[in-house]
Parts: structure tokens; C-alpha cells; sequence
């Protein structure tokens, strides 16, 4: 899992396959994401379609089913096969999480 910075400017990590779930304004739905930073992340393979602008509530799991952090984002690019989201209003302390967490998968994938 490759780690570089975005040209968002913030450090993204790429090659997952890790499963989130999100709400729309009339559905839930689940996907996978395959790279994230703390500004934004890709999904692929959701089961609500999405549409360019349109605002989600995004559930990220960690470790455990009780240990999960709700993002709000905005879809930037609805594409056939992956989704843009740009995360809004993301606290200090989550993007922390974001890092640490993915930054441990990627030594994890690293060591394998």
C-alpha cells in the first residue's frame, strides 16, 4: 500500500480494499474505499450510485465494530467504476485517526 502525498496536498494511502458503509439523502449503502487522506478518498464497487455533488454521511470502521468515525463528505466525481468524495468538516483529532490507522495498515501490508 504506497503512501504519497495527494495533490490535495495531504498524505494519501492507496491500494485497499477496506469496506465502509454511507447513508445518502434516501439510502445506505456500502463500498470499498481504495485510497484515502485526511481531505477526501475514493470508493469503488458501491451499492448506491451516487451523484456529482451530492452529500454523504461516510462510517469509517477501524478495528472494531464499536470503533468507527462518521465523515460527512461531498461526491466530486461519479464515475462508472470509482467515486471521489471530498471530505467536509473533518475534526483534528479524526484526521489523526485516519493517519494513524492507515499509516498501520500500510506497515502491516509492508511486512507481509
Amino acid at each position: 500500500m504506497p503512501k504519497q502525498i495527494s495533490k490535495r496536498g495531504a498524505l494519501r494511502f492507496d491500494g485497499l480494499k477496506r469496506p465502509v458503509r454511507y447513508k445518502t439523502e434516501f439510502e445506505d449503502g456500502q463500498a470499498y474505499i481504495v485510497n484515502i487522506s485526511t481531505s477526501g478518498c475514493a470508493l469503488e464497487q458501491a451499492t448506491v450510485e451516487f451523484t456529482e455533488r451530492e452529500r454523504i454521511l461516510l462510517t469509517i470502521t477501524f478495528d472494531s465494530p464499536d470503533d468507527t468515525i462518521e465523515i460527512q463528505a461531498k461526491v466530486v466525481r461519479a464515475g462508472q467504476e470509482t467515486t471521489g468524495l471530498k471530505f467536509q468538516r473533518v475534526s483534528e483529532v479524526n484526521k489523526q485517526r485516519i493517519l494513524h490507522f492507515f499509516a498501520s495498515l500500510a506497515r502491516e501490508q509492508r511486512t507481509r
